[in-house]
């Protein structure tokens, strides 16, 4: 079955990219379709991620570990959102960091 689905989406995504986009929060539940959609499946994944100023200080870290693990990946990544920035060099050097992380987009 699991071939099945996957040749399916791969066979709509021919001419794309990617094949999929995944709303990752950080959490145990994304974080493993994460890994069963590029690992299981073959999939070519886009990530985006919404941040803002009430995810738990386990879920930050489980976003900044991802990012880490996304150096050594195919896995794009792609920003929208984030802590409330004071300054506007705040927001370029969370985007600088970001795509050092290996982010594809902000």
């Amino acid at each position: 079955m699991k071939n099945n689905l996957s040749d399916k989406i791969q066979a709509l995504n021919k001419n794309n990219d990617y094949d999929c986009l995944l709303m990752f929060s950080g959490g145990k539940d994304s974080s493993y379709l994460l890994y069963y959609l590029a690992h299981e499946l073959n999939l070519r994944i886009v990530t985006i991620t919404l941040s803002h100023d009430f995810l738990p200080q386990e879920t930050r870290q489980n976003i900044d570990s991802f990012a880490k693990i996304v150096k050594s990946t195919l896995v794009p990544i792609v920003i929208a959102g984030g802590p409330k920035a004071k300054t506007d060099l705040d927001i370029l050097q969370m985007t600088e960091d970001a795509m050092a992380a290996g982010a594809k987009g902000v």
